[in-house]
């Protein structure tokens, strides 16, 4: 794809997501008036970013104190730390900025993953989609997407230490876990450079290890509903809440770069054309349903 094709295509993208921000930011303005106290989407801005800052407060010790504490793994803790000192009215505003800083890097270098322009629209389309959730209920998905985009670039320079660290930092949340096995199965890795993602990987999970019983409390804050009775949640009921935990909107920021990996490295037109189709489609089709099915099952 020459130089300025490519700009032509991610600049329109680019300019969709400032676009998305500056909206987003008038809203948060408007929503704070008093007019929106109960209106649920004013209470949804942010809401995500709240929850990191209670998270703060309660502590590394009590990270993951049962029913109340983090869904996410002790180490975010450390990542969210720095912006838990700054008043939250002007944090979110310097979160805002380096999502965009974050996802306007990835579009402008993408070239340097994909020649392939539809599979660029696809990573660009579903990645924007993902920007929109994740801007708007200010989660940290755009930190995940940015590292595994950073990871697989130090992978492609035979860095592979540099790309498992970064790759181990994305597993505050648990779903990154597919990249590589994505890479093993496009060959981008062989089996015995495994190594080079599990070691950093354990050495941060470590604390889990030396203490079981967080580890505990972190999967079972994963099947809790905030503000009901986890006694009378079904198992059923918990088996979904996972599940829709592991495929939110936000996640399409991180998700459309595992797709993008995997469509690059298939040297069949017709079987990437194939796999193209349908990828896009079912993450399409499940990010725009997340919303609605976590409001159906969890109110």
């Amino acid at each position: 794809m020459s130089e300025e094709r490519n700009f032509s295509l991610t600049s329109i993208f680019i300019y969709i997501i400032i676009l998305i921000t500056a909206i987003l930011t008038i809203l948060r303005i408007i929503f704070y008036l008093p007019i929106f106290t109960d209106n649920a989407l004013a209470i949804l801005r942010d809401y995500d970013y709240s929850i990191f800052i209670h998270e703060s407060k309660l502590g590394i010790i009590d990270f993951h104190m049962p029913d109340v504490g983090s869904f996410y793994l002790y180490f975010w803790y450390f990542i969210f730390f720095p912006f838990s000192l700054i008043p939250t009215e002007i944090g979110v505003y310097i979160w805002d900025i380096a999502r965009l800083v974050a996802v306007i890097y990835m579009f402008k270098n993408v070239d340097k993953i994909s020649d392939k322009k539809k599979n660029i629209i696809v990573f660009l389309v579903l990645s924007t989609i993902g920007y929109f959730a994740d801007a708007y209920l200010n989660n940290s998905n755009w930190i995940v997407g940015l590292l595994l985009f950073v990871s697989y670039v130090e992978l492609e320079k035979d860095k592979k230490w540099i790309s498992g660290i970064l790759f181990a930092l994305t597993l505050y949340k648990l779903t990154p876990i597919l990249f590589p096995i994505i890479l093993l199965i496009v060959k981008k890795i062989k089996l015995k450079d495994i190594i080079y993602y599990i070691v950093p990987s354990m050495l941060i999970c470590l604390p889990y290890i030396i203490f079981p019983e967080y580890f505990f409390n972190f999967l079972h804050n994963l099947t809790i509903i905030r503000g009901v009775d986890p006694a009378t949640i079904p198992e059923f009921i918990k088996f979904l809440r996972i599940v829709v935990k592991a495929f939110q909107t936000g996640h399409m920021i991180f998700y459309s770069f595992l797709v993008l990996i995997f469509l690059e490295n298939i040297k069949d037109p017709k079987r990437r054309s194939i796999f193209r189709i349908i990828l896009f489609s079912f993450l399409l089709f499940i990010g725009c349903l997340a919303p609605i099915f976590a409001m159906l099952i969890f109110g």
